[in-house]
């Protein structure tokens, strides 16, 4: 079995380099990922024969089988959003909007009417793509069929809880964060937007692509942010030599940062493009956050104990990008005064009540698609809706679902926001009985890199599951230091 699970890290670290470059807008290969991923799913079939009887084992091989089952569904879904998502007449700079710089056109688009107008053609638009992602979908349900486990299952057994227990977590961040969300998102969005904006879920995802941030970034003017996250890093530390960091800007670069894991713990590689601003600080400490796990991962781990479940992942990452929240922080790393953190801290309040709300939402739709409760995509943008509604107050558009990366997957990355959000309520609670600049002491993260070392067996105190701390640092705030 050793000389297989070589064989897979070797071709995965290969197809992974492929993807990242495609990710990054740099030359790939689609023949050559095509024949990647062909090989990669034959070694995996020869695996699920040696590991049958070990329960995680088969999680993670079969949470990999999916997506090598499902690449050209979902291939075939990206071409159709390349193809039709795309703006006749609103440019970004001398480019017509697409669902690739939707991102940026909202980042810097004041007009409510404008920013509506060409969201909604991308939404009627994504009409001609819904039966794509309908067949990837249901390719992935008869996949996990076939080897008798969906995420949902592998999910809840890697971060140690239950599907009631997941539910009843989900919807109590959701409904205990609205009233704040509904108190704080207005006052923002006309903040920032104008005074005579609706406030509504058009002026949500504005905000969603980082315009309250947009409030910081006279604070930062000059400073190098990049140097500011590998310093950061090094204080805590972790070594940034281990990460590789793309921060150039190209046409065909994914807007969205990320991190690529091509062969853990020994090449980590992540993307963020280079806004400048303090979103681009934000974007690289939490995508920093998933490369220090992983590149602090025991390199004897099996191979799949080296890929952790989403809540123990995006509980890393958050962990990191909160240090935004750390007035300490703040001040001896950026220099900010007391007006500057008290607006960096209200913003911070609401991103948190954003990912609270919104992404809840997101979350309990995909938990319902993979329980059944919803059982095709048309149902899961259905529960969207109704979950949107019930956790922000704002009505979700009709066709919305498709030009959202978390839904139009059905994807568990997102379901490991309210989990992380749940556990980092009890570790801040921790690093900040302590002394007030922690985050320049490496010993006093050592628990922390504990449970990074361990991969998807982190092991993290069941207790921690408890929202009850995450709810008071952001629903009744007392931010002190």
């Amino acid at each position: 079995m050793d000389t297989l699970v070589e064989q897979i890290e070797m071709i995965e670290a290969r197809l992974s380099d492929q993807m990242f470059r495609r990710i990054t807008g740099l030359d790939s290969d689609a023949d050559r990922i095509a024949a990647l991923n062909a090989e990669l799913k034959t070694l995996y079939l020869k695996l699920v024969n040696l590991v049958q009887h070990d329960e995680p084992a088969m999680d993670a091989v079969a949470q990999a089988l999916m997506w090598r089952h499902t690449l050209s569904e979902y291939e075939e879904v990206m071409a159709g959003i390349s193809r039709y998502l795309r703006h006749p007449t609103r440019k970004v700079g001398d480019q017509p909007v697409t669902f690739f710089n939707l991102p940026t056109f909202e980042a810097s688009e004041d007009s409510h009417a404008m920013r509506q107008e060409v969201r909604q053609h991308l939404m009627d638009e994504a009409t001609h793509i819904v039966d794509s992602i309908d067949g990837c979908l249901a390719r992935q349900r008869e996949v996990a069929a076939e080897y008798g486990r969906t995420p949902l299952d592998c999910f809840c057994r890697a971060e140690g809880l239950d599907e009631p227990t997941l539910r009843s977590l989900i919807e109590t961040i959701g409904d205990q964060a609205r009233p704040a969300f509904e108190r704080l998102f207005p006052s923002y969005a006309r903040r920032i937007l104008g005074e005579d904006t609706p406030a509504d879920f058009t002026d949500l995802m504005a905000l969603c692509r980082n315009r309250d941030m947009q409030l910081c970034d006279p604070f930062v003017g000059g400073v190098n942010l990049v140097e500011v996250a590998r310093r950061t890093i090094q204080m805590m530390g972790f070594d940034p030599e281990r990460i590789t960091m793309d921060v150039e800007a190209r046409p065909a670069k994914f807007p969205s940062a990320l991190v690529m894991a091509v062969r853990p713990p020994h090449d980590v590689r992540i993307s963020v493009l280079p806004s400048g601003g303090f979103n681009m600080l934000c974007a690289l400490l939490h995508e920093l956050g998933h490369a220090v796990h992983y590149s602090s991962l025991e390199p004897n781990l099996p191979l799949w104990k080296r890929r952790p479940d989403f809540g123990t992942a995006e509980t890393f990452s958050n962990w990191l990008e909160m240090l935004l929240e750390q007035p300490s922080y703040l001040r001896a790393v950026l220099g900010f005064n007391e007006e500057q953190v008290a607006e960096a801290l209200g913003v911070a309040r609401l991103r948190g009540l954003i990912i609270m709300t919104w992404r809840s939402a997101l979350s309990l739709s995909v938990v319902d698609f993979w329980s059944g409760a919803a059982p095709d995509f048309a149902a899961l943008e259905e529960r969207l809706r109704e979950y949107g509604r019930r956790f922000t107050g704002l009505e979700v558009p009709e066709g919305y679902a498709p030009l959202d990366h978390f839904a139009r997957n059905a994807t568990f990355n997102v379901v490991g926001f309210p989990v992380a959000y749940a556990r980092l309520g009890h570790i801040y609670t921790q690093l900040e009985a302590g002394e007030a600049e922690w985050w320049c002491r490496p010993e006093a993260i050592n628990e922390l890199k504990g449970y990074m070392k361990r991969g998807r067996d982190a092991g993290f105190p069941t207790e921690w599951l408890d929202p009850e701390a995450i709810l008071a640092r952001y629903v009744h705030p007392n931010v002190t230091g």
